[in-house]
C-alpha cells in the first residue's frame, strides 16, 4: 500500500516538473486581444491598499507581481485616443493568500479588486466601473519552491484574464458610451 502511495507521489512529482516548465511559457489571454479605444489621453495605475500590512512575507512578492500584471493589462488593453482625460485604474486589493485545509495542504486564494475611472482634465470623475475577482487554486502536496511559484503565476494570470473578461464589455459600452468618442472630454 505504501509503495503505491510513494509511486503515485513520484509520478506526480515528475509530471509536476514537466508542467512547471510549460507553465512558465504561458502568456495571459488578454495579450492576444486588440486594444479598446478610450476617450482619454493617458492611463494611470494607482494602488490603494497596503499589501505589507496584512499578508505574510512570502505573499508580498505575489501581491506586487499581481499589481504589475494589472498595470500591464491596462496599458495593453486601453488605447488612449483623446487629447484630454485620464483612465485611472485603481487596484483596491491584490493578494495571493495561502489557506490551510483539513489535509494540511495549502490552498491558494487570489483576490483582485479593480476600479477603472474616467477623469476629465479638471480632475472630475465622470464614470467608473468596478470588478471584484476571486479565484481558488488547490495546492498539491510536497511542492518545491519553484513549483509553488509556477502555480502562483498561473493563478495570477487567471485573475488578470478574469479581470479582462469582466471589464471588456464595460470598457467598450459603459465607459465609452458615457463619453461619446466623437466629443473629447473637456
Amino acid at each position: 500500500m505504501r509503495t503505491k502511495s510513494y509511486l503515485s507521489l513520484l509520478v506526480l512529482s515528475v509530471s509536476m516538473a514537466a508542467c512547471v516548465s510549460r507553465i512558465e511559457n504561458i502568456k495571459p489571454q488578454y495579450e492576444t486581444k486588440s486594444q479598446i479605444p478610450m476617450n482619454v489621453n493617458s492611463i494611470t495605475v494607482v494602488q490603494k491598499f497596503n499589501p505589507y500590512s496584512k499578508t505574510p512575507e512570502s505573499d508580498q512578492l505575489f501581491s506586487k507581481t499581481l499589481v504589475q500584471n494589472v498595470e500591464k493589462w491596462a496599458k495593453h488593453r486601453i488605447l488612449p485616443i483623446s487629447p484630454y482625460g485620464i483612465a485611472q485604474v485603481t487596484v483596491k486589493e491584490a493578494s495571493i493568500i495561502e489557506l490551510p485545509n483539513s489535509q494540511n495542504l495549502q490552498e491558494l486564494e487570489g483576490r483582485l479588486d479593480v476600479v477603472v475611472t474616467i477623469i476629465d482634465k479638471n480632475g472630475t470623475a465622470l464614470s467608473s466601473a468596478e470588478a471584484s475577482i476571486r479565484r481558488n487554486k488547490p495546492a498539491l502536496p510536497n511542492l518545491t519552491e519553484e513549483e509553488h511559484k509556477a502555480f502562483t503565476q498561473v493563478l495570477i494570470a487567471q485573475l488578470v484574464d478574469a479581470l479582462d473578461k469582466e471589464m471588456e464589455d464595460i470598457l467598450f459600452k459603459k465607459l465609452n458610451t458615457a463619453h461619446n468618442l466623437r466629443n473629447p472630454i473637456n
